[in-house]
């Protein structure tokens, strides 16, 4: 039985890569089998898409294709909001009667 690697500092791509070296992810994955590995993201403050923690610890014992969890550091999301001021290519303008909570548009800017 293949030993889990430690993928905590590897970015995630190079984890999977990792796992597949040691055995513990056989690829390729049958037509109907879905990928043993689930990920998660947290807001840890640490590079983007780096591996913080991990289950099976590294050293485990397991099966070809056991599921596995792996913790990695959130990308930052930037959102961009509609112009909701007086520009004829707005939101503003090209829906009547717009309503979202918490804005006020003011009539001058």
């Amino acid at each position: 039985m293949p030993t889990m690697p430690n993928c905590v500092g590897l970015e995630y791509e190079a984890a999977l890569l990792a796992m597949v070296d040691a055995g513990v992810r056989v690829i390729p994955l049958g037509y109907f089998q879905d990928d043993p590995v689930s990920l998660a993201f947290l807001d840890f403050g640490a590079d983007p898409g780096v591996v913080f923690r991990q289950f099976p610890y590294p050293g485990s014992t397991i099966s070809a294709n056991s599921p596995v969890n792996l913790t990695c550091s959130q990308f930052k999301v930037a959102i961009a909001y509609p112009n909701l001021f007086n520009d004829q290519n707005s939101l503003n303008s090209s829906i009547p009667g717009i309503f979202i909570p918490g804005f006020a548009i003011p009539s001058e800017v």
